[in-house]
């Protein structure tokens, strides 16, 4: 059947309106249709009119019609769309639902009324399972080819090695934020990091001059084209008059180390941005002897320098006192970004100084020194006669600083900061990496050992030894994607749940602290349970924010004018309303999740068969402090809103899920929170239908409609049992998937931390006592001899040292422990 295309021009986010010739009966798939009455005018239209409008619902999206003429009139692409939903009071007409775009505000929402409020809420069921079926069957191709991702911006050949960048950023919290006239003057600051196409926006924080956010964002970046700056700049929100720029940070991602770095940066005016990229901060313990003229400065040591060198081998830092026109200089310390001095000057003087400078530079042996920065010391702001232990932060000159935290922890901020041209300090955590991911096929071998007991020995052996957060985050999101795509996430927690319960002793804390296994799971039910959290959260949230009605209970919060008792009933009614459609989607959780819960609340019931409430705290200790309560309090961050809430909409949401979490615990309110003592009926009598629902997640009863992101074509690996004879003997003639479902970059990450820890890992867990390491041995050899001989293919000939291999037989080459000549033209090796 003949049908005109329809072009789309998505760059633009507009309709192309060629469609002039398409009737009803072109279309295919129709999922509904029927009269509304559509929202005309366009986004930016000065006149808008409500118009009737023959409507049909397709797996594509929804075509309207003229009443009349039968003409089409516009296309509204699902694409683009995530949910429809109650369109609030804004447009003050019964019956009326919203489509809401994804995430960009340059779309526009459509309007329709329906004739009768049955009729809006079936278009809004068939919709909203439209865009679901759409989500579902989107992620699930990306789950597939998700290994692609950047791929050919690198190399269209299987064969060669290719190169995947990313970056983490975590806006923590600024100090001392600062108009260009005024100081000390609360503001409604928010952050806006730019990443060369990317730019992301933090909440705004009301009347304050101490902001904190923590808000993380990550990007994948682009390997074809030069690394890129990190811009951070800090904004005032005025209703008055309107966005300022208060100033910003810029850092080169290249003068980032492989460590994650976190420290604060001077926010600098706009325009004064220094060219030299300066960052880091110096350690002092300071004692002023006034009566002796005498001061005595030691310097400890620095932190987080940038790199200099352009071998990549970090920087060559020393520092300079000036003190009265004395000049001493500590010793330099090579290539180090964190260097030790631990020395100590002393200066005498006639007259006290009002203040004293010290510089760093970057020691070099055939050109002048680079400049690295610089601070100001104020004696006046030096306790007499005790140590001073301080930390400043590097800067330009004019706007050189002390830390806003002392070294000692006190957190307290020294008067001399005021003296300073910048707009304050902003702390940053920033990780940037990159990962060398070897040609098709050289993880085969991993792929399959993960799946393996001896595989999920080692996951869990690595949860002991990764000591970083960031680290633990980044391997956990590894292990979360590659048993998805393998063997099942659920082998994977079964393992790591485990391992956490039986490490526990009381089950009151289970759970909270930020293992593998919380952090792994965290990530899998934002990975398999967006599209159920979207279709469970979204209305609810939209509502929220259309209605911008205060739920305020607290006495001492509430603005003049507002009556406590009807504030209690609004926020009784959005907390029932919000539960009951949780507990109505029980049969919808994703099947993988409910099979871990099940897994879980077995092994609590085991441990501990006496505590009636610890099977119950364990799932929704996930499920609702992880997962439904997270994401009422912060929507962004879970895609089920376009902006951050402003303030009042963000109380309501905030005591919501207060309220919730608090229901999900089986625990009432009591004197810590005494205006919401309120709740507690409300609580008391949904608490049993809180267990019917956290035990019908833990079931292991097929869900009526899946949300899982894996498709049911997706075959997994059909794993064989372990044989004999060595690492390939383990693995034996195990099927291997294709290609394009390994998710090789998140392989080649467990491989980069593997590596990393392997000293670790082999001193905790001998190979002679844990056999399971001798495999992951083996495992990571075979790694190194892949990526050693494509190494060597870049070249016509190469002196390989091999004498820091293993001897052992590998299925690539066979290597004694000496020294070799390669000869690439003739494959020969010939011992030198």
């Amino acid at each position: 059947m003949y049908r005109k295309s329809i072009a789309m021009d998505v760059s633009k986010n507009e309709e192309v309106r060629d469609i002039a010739n398409l009737t009803i009966n072109d279309l295919s798939s129709v999922r509904k249709e029927g009269m509304l009455t559509k929202l005309s005018g366009g986004k930016h239209a000065m006149m808008k009119n409500w118009r009737k409008r023959w409507c049909v619902c397709t797996n594509e999206g929804v075509y309207y019609f003229h009443e009349a003429t039968e003409k089409c009139k516009g296309f509204i692409p699902f694409a683009q769309y995530r949910n429809a939903s109650l369109a609030g009071d804004d447009h003050k007409k019964p019956n009326c639902f919203k489509l809401f775009a994804k995430n960009s505000p340059s779309l526009r929402q459509y309007v329709f009324v329906a004739e009768s409020d049955v009729e809006m809420k079936s278009w809004m069921d068939i919709l909203n399972k439209v865009l679901g079926d759409r989500d579902v069957l989107m992620n699930s191709f990306r789950r597939v080819t998700h290994t692609f991702r950047n791929t050919f911006l690198t190399t269209a050949d299987d064969s060669a090695r290719r190169i995947f960048r990313s970056l983490y950023v975590n806006v923590a919290e600024a100090r001392d934020v600062r108009t260009e006239k005024h100081s000390g003057v609360p503001l409604n600051v928010y952050a806006v990091v730019d990443i060369a196409s990317y730019q992301f926006r933090t909440r705004t924080k009301k009347k304050t001059i101490e902001p904190f956010w923590g808000e993380d964002f990550s990007v994948d970046l682009d390997p074809s084209v030069a690394l890129p700056n990190i811009r951070v700049a800090l904004w005032n929100e005025d209703k008055r008059i309107g966005r300022t720029l208060l100033g910003q940070v810029t850092i080169p991602i290249s003068s980032l180390g492989a460590e994650s770095s976190q420290q604060w940066h001077p926010v600098m005016p706009p325009g004064q941005e220094d060219s030299v990229y300066i960052a880091g901060d110096v350690h002092l313990k300071i004692v002023s002897r006034p009566q002796q003229k005498l001061l005595a400065v030691r310097v400890l040591d620095a932190r987080n320098l940038p790199q200099r060198n352009k071998d990549g081998s970090g920087a060559d830092p020393y520092l300079e006192i000036a003190f009265q026109g004395t000049v001493k200089k500590t010793k330099v310390i090579k290539q180090n970004l964190n260097p030790v001095w631990n020395e100590e000057f002393l200066f005498h003087y006639h007259d006290a100084p009002e203040s004293f400078t010290v510089k760093c530079y970057d020691w070099d042996l055939l050109r002048e020194h680079d400049y690295m920065g610089q601070f100001e010391v104020h004696l006046k702001d030096i306790k007499p006669e005790v140590p001073n232990d301080l930390r400043f932060i590097l800067a330009p000159p004019s706007s050189a600083g002390p830390d806003p935290a002392s070294a000692s922890g006190e957190g307290g901020k020294s008067p001399s900061q005021s003296n300073s041209n910048s707009r304050g300090n902003l702390r940053l955590t920033l990780k940037y990496t990159e990962d060398v991911i070897l040609p098709a096929g050289s993880y085969n071998n991993m792929f399959r050992f993960l799946s393996l007991p001896e595989g999920i020995e080692m996951v869990k052996a690595m949860s002991g030894v990764i000591s970083s957060s960031e680290d633990r985050v980044d391997l956990a999101d590894a292990f979360v994607h590659s048993y998805e795509a393998g063997a099942g996430a659920e082998q994977l927690f079964e393992g790591l749940m485990d391992l956490e319960i039986n490490s526990t002793e009381d089950p009151r804390v289970i759970f909270r602290g930020n293992s593998l296994g919380t952090k792994g799971l965290d990530l899998y039910m934002k990975l398999v349970g967006s599209t159920y959290l979207s279709y469970v959260l979204a209305p609810f949230v939209s509502q929220v924010y259309a209605q911008k009605k205060s739920c305020e209970v607290d006495p001492t919060q509430l603005e003049p004018g507002e009556e406590v008792e009807k504030n209690v009933a609004r926020l009784m009614q959005l907390v029932q309303q919000v539960v009951d459609t949780i507990f109505k989607s029980a049969d919808m959780c994703p099947s993988s999740l409910r099979a871990i819960f099940k897994h879980i609340q077995m092994l609590i019931n085991k441990k501990w068969p006496e505590d009636d409430k610890a099977k119950y705290s364990a799932v929704s200790g996930f499920i609702f402090l992880r997962f439904f309560c997270a994401a009422i309090l912060s929507p962004k961050l879970f895609d089920l809103a376009p902006d951050h809430p402003d303030a009042a909409v963000s109380r309501t949401l905030k005591l919501v899920a207060k309220t919730v979490q608090n229901l999900a615990n089986l625990v009432v309110f009591e004197a810590k929170e005494p205006h919401l003592k309120v709740m507690n009926t409300l609580l008391e009598s949904n608490m049993d239908r809180m267990k019917t629902f956290l035990d019908t997640i833990s079931s292991s009863k097929q869900s009526k409609q899946s949300y899982s992101l894996s498709p049911e074509s997706h075959k997994r690996a059909q794993l064989g049992g372990a044989a004999s004879g060595g690492f390939e003997g383990l693995i034996g003639s195990t099927p291997m998937l294709p290609f394009t479902q390994i998710p090789d970059r998140e392989l080649a990450c467990i491989h980069r931390h593997l590596i990393k820890n392997k000293d670790k890992l082999t001193s905790t867990f001998p190979p002679k006592i844990f056999p399971w390491c001798v495999h992951t041995l083996a495992m990571l050899d075979d790694l190194e001899m892949s990526n050693l001989i494509i190494a060597l293919n870049t070249k016509s000939s190469h002196a390989l040292d091999v004498s820091s291999l293993p001897v052992r037989e590998s299925s690539i080459i066979t290597l004694p422990k000496s020294q070799y000549q390669l000869n690439l033209t003739t494959a020969s090796y010939d011992r030198t």
